[in-house]
């Protein structure tokens, strides 16, 4: 999930950062960078939350009527 990478990036975080702010190891973080694993629903909501953005961004899902 190359997203997740980008919008971290986008925000200065490190793996590291994102990791402590949400709970989710180190090790998870790194293989949904790399794709190894995709994250379950909860932890992507993690994510998205710090990450500032919606969970349907990070999974490269493209929504035409996102009002929500």
């Amino acid at each position: 999930m190359n997203q997740i990478r980008d919008y971290r990036n986008r925000l200065g975080l490190t793996q590291k950062q994102l990791s402590e702010k949400t709970g989710i190891s180190l090790a998870s973080i790194s293989s949904y960078e790399r794709e190894l694993r995709r994250p379950k629903i909860d932890k992507l909501i993690k994510i998205s939350k710090i990450l500032k953005t919606k969970p349907t961004y990070l999974t490269g899902m493209k929504v035409f009527n996102d009002e929500a």
